[in-house]
């Protein structure tokens, strides 16, 4: 089977270095379908919020396999994985780690008078958990 395909790379300065951040193939087919390795920037990426996710399409440019959450420390240039995978087989866990610099939250308090009483904040360097219960 010969596949012809297309190289995309997303890049990125800081400072005045460019660096490498993202991209992959697309089939010359004219489809526009991701396939092979792939590396996605996060909506809103920039110096400060350098997030993105790196993993794997199909041949009919479905995600497939694991896909990783990096990301990088601003003004630094080593990029680091974000989730923790582990499973604890006895109780058949599997527990996903995300640690995010900076999370928007909100709080919705139901008044008498059946108007609602909305107050975001924001928490930085905070772990969050979430468990997955098999």
């Amino acid at each position: 089977m010969n596949i012809n395909k297309c190289k995309y790379q997303i890049r990125y300065k800081v400072e005045s270095k460019q660096i490498y951040s993202g991209g992959g193939s697309y089939d010359q087919e004219g489809n526009q379908i991701k396939i092979g390795k792939w590396i996605e920037l996060v909506e809103g990426f920039y110096c400060e919020k350098q997030v993105y996710y790196k993993g794997e399409y199909n041949m009919n440019g479905m995600k497939v396999g694991r896909w990783d959450i990096m990301f990088c420390k601003y003004r630094e240039t080593k990029y680091q994985i974000m989730q923790i995978l582990s499973s604890i087989k006895r109780n058949i866990c599997i527990y996903l780690v995300l640690v995010d610099h900076m999370i928007q939250k909100e709080i919705r308090k139901s008044l008498d008078s059946g108007q609602n009483w909305l107050k975001s904040f924001i928490v930085k360097d905070q772990p969050i958990i979430k468990v997955n219960i098999i």
